[in-house]
């Protein structure tokens, strides 16, 4: 159907044309005609676009309507169409390319439309070609109104129906839609000749004055074109304009603009909260008022404006209220047509999240790598104390198999075989101790180490601890001294782990001492507790190594413990059993060389509230991991 209509359009359109130029050639070609025909193509070319407005207008269809009144309809047909092909041309010029049958459509429609209505329009009006017999007013007023309202209409209704069946619309939608705001540039058109041709007709002017006025209208109609191709330019400028201010107002970093003087123009809302400032207050103003700057390092105030442009510098900013925040900000001159500095803009933003969470990152960093480097110091602890808890446990069993061997070869004199019994129980003893040391240790880190609390004298647990060590003391020369308050009071303890905790105190602090040397014992009492410190006058401590005696394996590094014997877990054990009665001990030294003291701290039994009124044997597991027994 589509086809067929045009098909049907192209073949009466392209008829009219041929008759239409079988008529001219039968006459002589008027001059002022091939004038309106050069008229048509140079106004056609410059058609205008209307803003706000859905069509274009161009004074090419005065020319071709004054064609058609003044010299017939086959003049008329005939210039239609040449001003049909150069809208062709200037759409292909544009870069778009119409296909052959639409240029042909395009056109013998006007054509054929054009020559309908000049048709009609002299047949109404009863007259010849204008030109030539102008006839009156009276006689060619209704008739142009006609002319032109069929002109419309034929034209118009020809290429909605087209458009029509191609997309498979409804034709009276389309032409209402798109070409009914055409009756601008139709009925201007034809007013605009009719006014020429009325005047024609009026004998106000001839046809050669007519003429000459005629090119005037181009020139006008260009000038008009550049102007409105200039105020355009300038709509779509100030469009542009307001787009990007709608843009900088909604975005979430603060902006401002400022002038050649550095005064502010413009500040969108993230730039009021920013700076304390409502855009109102700060217009005028010099940029260093509403964007008071420091910097972060030494407090001194700095222009954002002087920093390198295209560069994030950072900034600590002052807003109204007087007080900070960290900023970045990001400058950028604006440059005027001939290249000049113009004013600048300004974007900063509130990095205070962002630097928190860089802090926190930091933090965590190095707190992962302590806790890195605390496990690597733990795990080579263990295996430095794996290495001692070899030797150690190596020593006492070789001497066990050795003096069994020669128990068992029967070789040993018998004066000999007391000293060889002697030396295995030693060996027995000292094992037996490692391996009592390794599962309190065990115990200790299992919660399963169990106390069995009673009221204990602190003077009989270490005068019993200082009976056991003596002999060993005795034959190393070191003297044990104890100097006691009057009046001890009694403790709630178990008492076979608190006289460990003295024996291995005693023990470390006879081990470290020089022959001969002197180891000092004393118990104090205060309102709370009863005191015990054990100080000596060997080696000492490292300051070093003294916030960490306490520590399990801490005392395997070391070569003091390696030379003396020992797991170096004795301490550990004494701090583990203090705080599971509720007490405390302590460290102190000197220095290496200079001895070294250790306090015990322990609760009265008045003032102590472990007691449990009537039970026998409750068990609790405090804190510590270490499970106590109270009695």
């Amino acid at each position: 159907m589509y086809r067929t209509f045009l098909a049907a359009v192209i073949l009466a359109g392209s008829f009219a044309l041929a008759l239409s130029l079988m008529d001219l050639s039968a006459q002589p070609v008027a001059l002022e005609w091939l004038m309106l025909v050069a008229l048509t193509g140079v106004s056609g070319w410059a058609t205008l676009r209307l803003r706000a407005i859905p069509a274009s207008f161009s004074i090419s269809d005065t020319f071709t309507i004054a064609a058609a009144l003044l010299f017939g309809p086959a003049a008329g047909a005939v210039t239609v169409a040449v001003d049909a092909l150069v809208m062709s041309l200037r759409l292909a010029a544009g870069g778009r390319q119409p296909a052959p049958v639409r240029v042909l459509f395009n056109v013998t429609v006007p054509a054929l439309t054009m020559w309908i209505a000049a048709q009609v329009f002299f047949a109404s009006a009863d007259v010849g070609p204008l030109a030539h017999a102008p006839g009156t007013i009276r006689r060619v007023l209704a008739p142009l109104g006609l002319f032109a309202l069929l002109y419309f209409v034929l034209n118009t209704g020809l290429v909605a129906t087209a458009v029509a069946l191609e997309r498979r619309a409804n034709v009276v939608s389309i032409w209402r839609n798109h070409f009914a705001p055409l009756w601008l540039t139709y009925f201007g058109g034809a007013s605009l000749a009719a006014v020429f041709v009325l005047m024609a007709v009026a004998q106000v002017i001839d046809l050669s004055a007519l003429m000459l006025v005629l090119p005037l209208v181009v020139v006008l109609h260009l000038a008009y074109r550049a102007a409105l191709d200039r105020a355009n330019e300038r709509l779509e400028h100030l469009a542009r304009i307001a787009s990007y201010a709608t843009a900088l107002r909604a975005t979430g970093d603060g902006v401002l603009i400022v002038g050649r003087d550095h005064r502010t123009t413009f500040l969108n809302a993230a730039g009021e909260r920013l700076t304390g400032w409502t855009e109102p207050q700060a217009i005028g103003r010099h940029v260093s008022q509403v964007l008071q700057t420091q910097d972060p390092a030494s407090g001194h105030t700095r222009d954002p404006l002087a920093a390198d442009e295209g560069t994030l510098h950072d900034y600590l900013l002052g807003d109204r209220a007087g007080s900070q925040r960290p900023i970045e900000v990001m400058q950028a001159s604006i440059r005027d047509d001939s290249g000049g500095i113009s004013g600048a803009i300004l974007t900063f933003r509130d990095v205070s999240e962002r630097l928190a969470a860089s802090a926190e990152r930091e933090a965590l960093l190095q707190r992962e790598q302590r806790a890195r480097l605390a496990a690597d110091a733990a795990s080579r602890l263990k295996d430095e104390f794996l290495t001692t808890l070899s030797h150690e446990l190596r020593t006492p069993a070789t001497s066990i198999l050795g003096w069994l061997r020669v128990l068992r070869t029967g070789r040993i004199e018998a004066a000999n075989v007391e000293s060889a019994l002697e030396a295995l129980e030693r060996s027995a003893k000292a094992q037996a101790a490692l391996i009592e040391d390794l599962l309190d240790v065990s115990r200790i880190v299992s919660g399963t180490l169990r106390l069995a609390f009673q009221t204990s004298s602190v003077p009989d647990l270490l005068g019993a601890a200082i009976a056991v060590l003596r002999p060993g003391a005795n034959a190393k020369g070191v003297s044990v001294a104890v100097n006691a308050a009057d009046s001890i009071p009694s403790v709630q303890a178990d008492p076979a782990r608190l006289q460990q905790v003295f024996g291995n105190l005693l023990s470390n602090a006879i081990k470290f001492s020089d022959r001969g040397a002197a180891v000092d014992v004393r118990i104090a009492v205060d309102p709370h507790s009863v005191i015990v410190e054990i100080r000596d006058t060997g080696r000492g401590i490292d300051a070093a190594v003294l916030p960490f005696v306490f520590d399990t394996f801490r005392q395997a590094d070391g070569s003091s413990t390696r030379s003396h014997g020992g797991l170096g877990l004795g301490l550990s054990i004494v701090r583990h059993i203090v705080d599971a009665h509720g007490g405390t001990v302590a460290a102190s030294s000197p220095g290496a060389g200079q001895g070294a003291c250790f306090s015990v701290r322990l609760p009265i039994a008045s003032a102590c509230e472990r007691l449990d009124a009537g039970g026998d044997d409750p068990s609790v597991t405090p804190d510590d991991g270490v499970e106590q027994k109270r009695e």
